[in-house]
Parts: structure tokens; sequence; C-alpha cells
């Protein structure tokens, strides 16, 4: 080995050991050691920021702000609700929401169309007394399946197309180049769900409250008629219509309610919850506020549902150490960790990457979370027009038509999608300053170090070396496919999807070519093994979305998530080596 391949050896195993101990960022990870690479002569400057230039990454870049649009703008609220109210009681129903999502998930990011089902389908759940749990793991693998039917389905499969590309190899990789071996996977998933859907825990969160977006804030004051006793003793704690969350003491000490906190004279309540809590309120003695028939004082607020991602800033960290109220302008008025669920002294808990916060914030809530952070899963939408709802439907249909038409006739994916913008903002589905808010930078600050070190890894021979020392196994093109998949499959559930695929396909394309492989065979099959992630919930951004929503444990994405990994491998590793 020569030292610059040595060095980029360094480099790989520094970023496998801080991804794992999730010790910082993942980009902070990446952009370092592509800086070092390039500060040691490994790479030269163009090398390092060819990601800003790759076509797959421009490509989903450009998506990604496609699918906020859609997420944004809530034309999808409306089938979502008729698609709910269609599935029965029977988990076998679900399957009429499974198939939906799985086809969409082909042309839209799939990590948006999850965030905006988790909260429509967990109330669905919960207000026809059925688990949460017995159908969002389902819901996070019908997107990760689904987006494997094209390249635009998910990152994953842009960011190996943007490789190959970069690398200038001989492919005829196109849109339905996946959909080979995606097309089997979902319907082998959707049968999977059917005949496994026994195995999925059933398990009900202990708060089932409504979680409604608007609600309102209902302020109070204490009197000496009640001062001395605690929140239980003075009927506050099991309110019909809302409930108090939050107490600011004559100090301006902002107190963490439960039902044994003390009332003092003069203590500033705030409840939380529907019109109908103020005549609730008037009925009970000690509470004290003006004009209790009408709402006027009551302050409007919005209710959010946020899960903490992988690499967010918060992990490790208390609210009070972050300055959460400042910071994003938003109170938590719980924390769901997996099965267990908080509502006092949230200041002093440590957060956790896929806790489910509950927050109370204004209209303004969606300008003051960062995406890298927080995870928002359901938004205040403000209405369109129906006229211009109608426009805005008729160019959101137009979108997968466009990507299919464009694709058979030889335009570029990158055209397709910069077309599709522009007459999104001529038919005012989007606005030019909502363009931005759709660009995860985390996520192409990855990418961005991603692909500078797969080209130290290639420029260095580091793969050919690594490669030499399979020269005296005796594998055949079957078993090495097999390889292929499940080392990347490993890596995906030590890592991430995206981290997995730009650091493997360096590897398997040598790889391959030693066992007479094809460069679409490898590629795709690379392809589906990053994105089979589905018995950890942090290899996956959909996994830990629905990880604490769904009151669920690790061990369940084991349980109902291993036989997939085997259907998908072998399904895989099959239909790459007798059909492409």
């Amino acid at each position: 080995m020569t030292l610059e391949s040595i060095l980029t050896l360094t480099g790989l195993i520094a970023i496998i050991i801080g991804l794992y101990s999730n010790r910082g960022r993942p980009a902070y990870w990446f952009v370092t050691v592509a800086v070092v690479l390039y500060l040691a002569g490994v790479l030269t400057l163009p090398e390092v920021l060819t990601g800003l230039t790759n076509e797959g990454v421009v490509t989903l870049a450009l998506l990604m702000i496609i699918a906020f649009l859609v997420q944004d703008s809530g034309l999808l609220e409306k089938p979502i609700e008729a698609m709910l109210n269609r599935a029965n009681r029977n988990g076998a129903g679900f399957i009429g929401i499974l198939a939906p999502v799985a086809l969409v998930s082909g042309f839209l990011n799939n990590t948006p169309i999850v965030s905006m089902l988790v909260h429509p389908i967990r109330q669905w759940a919960l207000d026809r007394g059925m688990a949460p749990s017995q159908f969002l793991m389902p819901l996070s693998y019908a997107a990760i399946v689904g987006g494997t039917l094209t390249l635009i389905g998910t990152s994953t499969n842009l960011v190996v197309f943007g490789l190959v590309k970069d690398m200038e190899l001989d492919h005829s990789l196109h849109l339905l180049s996946p959909a080979w071996v995606g097309l089997p996977l979902t319907v082998l998933f959707l049968i999977y769900y059917w005949f496994a859907r026994h195995r999925l825990p059933n398990r009900t969160p202990a708060d089932t409250r409504s979680q409604t977006v608007t609600h309102f804030q209902i302020p109070a004051r204490v009197t000496d008629a009640i001062a001395g006793q605690s929140v239980q003793d003075a009927q506050l704690r099991n309110l019909k219509h809302g409930y108090l969350y939050r107490l600011v003491r004559a100090t301006d000490e902002v107190l963490e309610v439960d039902s044994q906190t003390r009332l003092h004279a003069g203590d500033q309540l705030v409840f939380l919850g529907a019109p109908q809590l103020v005549k609730e309120l008037s009925h009970l003695k000690g509470v004290e506020f003006s004009n209790h028939d009408t709402l006027e004082g009551a302050e409007p607020t919005h209710l959010v549902e946020a899960v903490v991602p992988m690499g967010s800033s918060l992990i490790g960290k208390t609210a009070k150490e972050v300055g959460f109220r400042k910071r994003f302008g938003s109170v938590i008025v719980s924390i769901a960790h997996q099965t267990e669920q908080r509502f006092g002294k949230l200041g002093q808990y440590t957060l956790k990457a896929g806790d489910l916060l509950l927050l109370e914030t204004q209209n303004d809530h969606k300008t003051r979370i960062a995406a890298s952070d927080l995870m928002v899963l359901n938004r205040y939408h403000s209405g369109q027009p129906p006229q211009a709802r109608r426009r805005s439907y008729l160019t959101l249909l137009a979108f997968p038509a466009m990507v299919l038409l464009g694709s058979a006739l030889g335009f570029p994916l990158l055209d397709i999608a910069l077309v599709f913008i522009a007459l999104a903002l001529l038919t005012g589905l989007a606005r030019p300053n909502q363009l931005p808010k759709g660009i995860e930078l985390e996520l192409f600050a990855i990418l961005v170090g991603a692909l500078a070190l797969a080209r130290a890894v290639d420029k260095t021979g580091l793969a050919d070396a690594v490669v030499s020392l399979l020269n005296g196994l005796p594998l055949t093109p079957l078993w090495a496919l097999a390889a292929i998949f499940m080392l990347t499959w490993l890596m995906t559930e030590l890592l991430t999807n995206n981290s997995a695929a730009a650091l493997m396909l360096p590897f398997a394309l040598p790889i391959g070519a030693l066992y007479g492989l094809s460069v679409n065979q490898v590629a795709i099959t690379v392809m589906i093994a990053a994105s089979a992630s589905f018995v950890t919930p942090f290899g996956y951004q959909t996994n830990l979305m629905v990880l604490s929503a769904g009151n669920y444990k690790p061990i369940d994405y084991v349980k109902f998530g291993l036989p997939l990994v085997v259907i998908s491998a072998v399904t895989t590793v099959t239909i790459v080596y007798l059909l492409l």
C-alpha cells in the first residue's frame, strides 16, 4: 500500500468509528476527512468539491425541493384522510395504504412521505382503539421498498447513480433500472406483511389524548381557595378538554408541572386545550380568568410532533442546556422515548436519537426548526383558494407523468426536475422563498464528503489493494453478488444508507469486475442493499421517525425486519444474476 492509500484507509476507519459511536454530526466526519485528504495532497480541490457538480447530487437537491413543496402545500392531506377512512379495522385492510405509499415513494423522496403519514396514521389507530405499533413500522418499510422502484425514489439510488457517472463507467442505468428488483420486492413485502403482521407488537401508548394541530393557550391564576393544594387535589390533572402544562410563579420561575406540584396564590397557570376547556375550568374553584364564556385573551397555538434524528446537535444534551425555548421558539409539552412517555421535569431530560417531542409553537415554527436538529412530522398549513388548489393538484399529478415521459424520450432527470420546479412557480404551487427550505444542508455536506472519499479510494488504488486479497477465494459470480449485498447491508445498519452506498460502491465495483459482473449488476445490488435497513431503527431516517411514535423497542425491528432482509437478499441476488 502507498502512503496515500494508507491515509485514505485511516480516514475511512475514522468515519466508521465516529458514525458508529454517534459522536458529532455525520457531516463533520465526512467533511473533516475530505479536508485532511486535500491538505495531505491525496486529493486536489476540484476532486474534493466534485460532489457540488455531481449530477446525482444536484438532481437529489431538486427532488428534495419538490418533495418539500408537496409536503408543505398540504395537498396530500385529503387523499391521506380518504385512504385512512377506507381502511377497515382488520390489519389486512392496511395494505390499501401501504401499496399507494410504496408507489408514491418511487417518485418522491420517501422521508417526507413517511413524515406526512406518521401523525395521521397514529391518530387513526388510536381513534379506533388499535395500537399504532401495528402500523407504523410497516409504513416505514413500505416507503423503503417503494423507494427502490426508480432511480429517484430514494437518495441512495441517486448517490450510486451519481458515483457511476462521476467515475465515467460504462453503464446503461436509467429511471426504471431498479424496478427489475424493486417491483418484485414490493410485492413480496406486501405478501410478507399479510402473513406476518401478527409478529408486530401490540403496544398502545400510555397517553392517548387527541393531539390536533391547533389548540389554544388559556391563561389563568390561582386564588387563595386552592393555595397549598397539589395539582391533583385541585382537580387540575385529569381535564376532559385539555391539560395544564405550564406554571409561572410570582418570581417568574417556570415550573415543570406534575400531579404533586403545590400551588401558591397568584401562580400563573397556562392550560392547553380545545375551546370547551374554558367552560370546564369555570366550574372549578380557585381558578380565575377573565371572560370565561369566550376565548378572549386565549392565545392560538400549534402542536407539532418532531423526531430527534441521528447526528442532531441535541443528542446527549438537555433542553435547558441547549436553550430549547429560545432556540426553536417552542416549548416541549411531552417526550416519548421508545416505549416510555415523559411529562414532568422535561428540561432535565437528556435527549436521544429517535425521541418524539410534542412541541407547542407559533405559526412561524417552520422557519425556526432546522431539519438537521428536528424532523417535523405534522405541520400547520394555511389553506389555498379553491381555484389555486385545483391548479396545484394538476401540477402535482403532472410530475410522475413528466418523469416517465421525459425519461422515455431520453431527457436527463436533472432537466425534468428543473422544468417541474419552473412549472410549480408559474402555477403557484411554489414560491421562490420556499425553494431553499427543501434542501437539507447536513445531507449534502455528507454526500460531498462521501463522494470525495470515494474518489480517494479509487484514485489511490485502495479498492484494488483490498480486492486483491480476494483473489484466492473460490467465489462464483452469484456468491460475489451475495457478498456485495451483505457487506453493503451491514454498512447500512452500522452507519446510514447514503454513507453505506457512497463508501461501498468503490470497493464493490472492482469485486464485481474480478468475478465478471457488469457495472449495472453491481450498482443495482448496492442500491437495494443500502436501502434494506430493516433490523435497526438507526440505519434509515424513516425507521427512526416511527421508533417512539409507534412505542417500539429496537428488538421489534429485528423480529419483524430480519425475514425481510433475507427476502431482499435472495430476491436481489437471484434477479440481478439471472436477468441483468
